[in-house]
C-alpha cells in the first residue's frame, strides 16, 4: 500500500524535495564563497525532517544521507582555503546533529505511514461494508422509475452514514433517505441497523407513522445518546405520496420545467430521539420527478458560495432517463466544488410513471 505522501499529495512532496535540495544548494554557495568563521552546516538538520513530514522513511533516509554528504563536502571546501577558522569539533558536532536528524526524521515518517495505512485499511472497510448495505434501486420500482447514487467524500475524509432504499409492498411504493450522525464504521453498523429495520417494518404496517416509530424505536435501542438519523420516508399510492421529515431537507418536486420545495407543516426530531411522527399528503402526476438528497448537496459549497441546488435543479435533472439525470447532477456538483466534496452524499431521483394495462399484463405474463 502506498503512503499518502507519494498518492495523495505528490505537488507537496516535489515541494519537500525542492526545499531539501535548496537547503543543501545554499551551504555548498556559502561554504565555497563566503570565506568567515560562519558556517552553514548545521542548517543541514532541516532537509531530513522536511522530507520525514511528506515522504516515506527510505526518501527520508536518502535525504539524510544526502546531507551528511553535502556537510563533508562543505567542510572539506571551508578547509582547504586558507585563512578560514577549521573548528574541526564544531564540524563533527554539525554532522552528529545531520545524523540525529535523519534518524529522528526516520522514526516520525516511519509511524506516520503505519497511522496512514492503518487510516486507509479502516476507511477502505468502512466503504465495502457500507457498499454491502446500500442495495442497487431496482429501475422500475412499482409506479416510479428510480436511481439512486452515493458520492463519497474527499481524501482523507471518512466514510459516512448516508443511506437511501426504496420498495414495492402492498400498502405502495416506500422510500426512505437518510443520514446517520458520525463517520467511520460505527455510522455504517447504524446505518446497517436503520435499513434492516425499514426493509422487515415496511412490509408490515400500513400506517406510515408506525413505520417511522419503528425505526425510531430501532435506532433508540442500538445506538449512542448522541447519535442520531435524519431521515426522510415517503410513500406513493395512487398518484399520492405521504412525506415524514425526521430532520432532513425536503424533497424537490420537479414538473414542467419548474422546481418545487415539498416542504411539510411537521418536521420530526431524527430518529433515535423520539417524537411524533405525521405524515403530510401532496399529489402528484405522470411525469413529475423527485429528487431526495442529504445535507451533504445542500451544504456543498466553493469559496463560501452554496451549490444553487433550487435554481438548477430543473435543467439538470429533468431531462434524459432518471439515471443519466443523476450523473449530470453528480458532475455538476463535482464541478463546483472542483472535486473537493468534504462530506458523503446519497441521491435519489423517482420518476411518476405508472404502469399501464399493457405492462401490468406483460409483467404478470413474464412472472
Amino acid at each position: 500500500m502506498q503512503s499518502e505522501s507519494e498518492d495523495v499529495f505528490p505537488l507537496r512532496l516535489w515541494a519537500a524535495l525542492g526545499i531539501a535540495a535548496a537547503f543543501m544548494m545554499i551551504v555548498i554557495i556559502w561554504e565555497l564563497t563566503v570565506y568567515t568563521s560562519v558556517h552553514m552546516i548545521s542548517v543541514l538538520i532541516m532537509p531530513p525532517m522536511i522530507a520525514a513530514v511528506f515522504s516515506r522513511w527510505k526518501l527520508t533516509l536518502g535525504i539524510g544521507l544526502a546531507s551528511m554528504a553535502t556537510a563533508a563536502v562543505g567542510i572539506y571546501m571551508n578547509m582547504s582555503h586558507p585563512g578560514t577558522d577549521h573548528d574541526v569539533r564544531q564540524h563533527y558536532v554539525d554532522v552528529a546533529l545531520i545524523a540525529v536528524a535523519t534518524i529522528t526524521g526516520i522514526a516520525l515518517s516511519h509511524s506516520r505511514q503505519r497511522r496512514n495505512n492503518e487510516l486507509e485499511v479502516a476507511t477502505e472497510e468502512a466503504s465495502v461494508a457500507q457498499q454491502a448495505i446500500l442495495r442497487p434501486i431496482p429501475h422500475r420500482t412499482g409506479s416510479f422509475l428510480a436511481a439512486a447514487r452515493y458520492i463519497a467524500p474527499g481524501q482523507g475524509a471518512q466514510i459516512g452514514g448516508d443511506m437511501y432504499e426504496a420498495l414495492e409492498t402492498d400498502f405502495g411504493v416506500r422510500v426512505i433517505l437518510g443520514d446517520a450522525r458520525g463517520h467511520g464504521l460505527k455510522t455504517v453498523r447504524l446505518t446497517s441497523t436503520v435499513l434492516g429495520a425499514f426493509r422487515y417494518v415496511a412490509f408490515e404496517r400500513q400506517d406510515l407513522s408506525y413505520l417511522a416509530a419503528g425505526l425510531d424505536r430501532s435506532v433508540a435501542r442500538n445506538a449512542s445518546e448522541e447519535d442520531f438519523v435524519t431521515s426522510l420516508i415517503m410513500q406513493e399510492r395512487g398518484g399520492t405520496i405521504d412525506i415524514i421529515n425526521a430532520g432532513h431537507p425536503p424533497p424537490l418536486l420537479i414538473r414542467q420545467g419548474a422546481t418545487e420545495s415539498l416542504e411539510t407543516s411537521n418536521i420530526a426530531p431524527p430518529l433515535g430521539l423520539g417524537g411524533s411522527y405525521l405524515s403530510e399528503s401532496f399529489r402528484i402526476q405522470p411525469g413529475d420527478r423527485i429528487l431526495l438528497y442529504t445535507d451533504g448537496l445542500a451544504e456543498a459549497r466553493r469559496e463560501g458560495e452554496f451549490f444553487p441546488l433550487y435554481e438548477r435543479a430543473a435543467g439538470l435533472i429533468a431531462h434524459g432517463n432518471v439515471t443519466d439525470a443523476l450523473a449530470s447532477l453528480e458532475f455538476a456538483l463535482d464541478q463546483w466544488v472542483q472535486g473537493r466534496f468534504s462530506d458523503d452524499i446519497a441521491l435519489m431521483l423517482l420518476e411518476y410513471a405508472p404502469r399501464t394495462d399493457t405492462e401490468g399484463s406483460t409483467a404478470s405474463s413474464a412472472d
